[in-house]
């Protein structure tokens, strides 16, 4: 199972992990993490770009796990601290920014999501881009729910 995430802009390949640097997935300074929610632990992964489109600002960041995930396990997925292509840092959305810095808007969705995310803040701070939050309901049937 891989996870895809569409930034928009093209990230520096050498912050984030790849299949030669597992180690690097665990590190605490690194940008993207994988947490399982009943463990506390970090899931080892390997990240890459998607090549199959030729437009370098439409590739999809994938992180690939290294060990199956749990079923009905609630996992929360990390990005944060990415750099572009000119060194520059890369900016989370306007929704995800309202959550993280607790600036209130008159969207609903992002409204009823704000105890759900205040919790993970309060836990894990809030220095991110953007954070993925799922549950795998089945391990035959891998489709995700995200809250």
């Amino acid at each position: 199972m891989f996870l895809p995430f569409f930034l928009k802009k093209k990230t520096q390949k050498k912050q984030v992990p790849g299949w030669q640097n597992l180690a690097r997935s665990l590190e605490n300074d690194c940008p993207t993490i994988i947490l399982d929610t009943v463990t506390g632990e970090r899931v080892a992964h390997w990240t890459e770009l998607d090549h199959t489109t030729p437009e370098t600002h439409e590739r999809a960041l994938m992180m690939w796990p290294t060990q199956q995930f749990v079923e009905s396990r609630r996992y929360i997925v990390v990005i944060r601290n990415l750099k572009n292509e000119n060194n520059q840092a890369i900016t989370s959305s306007p929704a995800f920014a309202a959550l993280r810095d607790g600036t209130p808007t008159q969207d609903p969705d992002i409204e009823n999501r704000r105890d759900l995310y205040a919790e993970i803040f309060a836990t894990l701070g809030s220095h991110f881009l953007f954070i993925f939050i799922f549950i795998l309901f089945s391990l035959y049937f891998p489709f995700l729910l995200s809250f």
